[in-house]
């Protein structure tokens, strides 16, 4: 599917950030939603793109409950890619 592949390209593109995020020994908020939240709301002008940009995270290695946090904050509230009680 071309969808997966994009998806799977958007994670090697956000791996470096995501990296970041979960190698710091600073943990600011739970599970760094902050943080997710920060990169969510650059990216995405909209839900659905807040969605994508989630996945990418997801894939990349971040932490899904917080990127489902993040995401929920930003106004997504139909996850169904992660258990939101990681």
């Amino acid at each position: 599917m071309k969808s997966e592949k994009l998806l799977d390209e958007l994670a090697v593109d956000l791996k470096p950030l995501v990296d970041r995020i979960e190698k710091s020994k600073v943990k600011p908020t739970q599970n760094n939603y902050g943080r997710y939240l920060a990169l969510i709301s650059t990216y995405a002008k909209n839900k659905d793109v807040a969605v994508i940009v989630g996945e990418g995270l997801r894939r990349a290695g971040g932490n899904a409950a917080g990127i489902a946090a993040a995401l929920r904050i930003y106004g997504c509230d139909k996850i169904s890619w992660v258990n939101v009680t990681e």
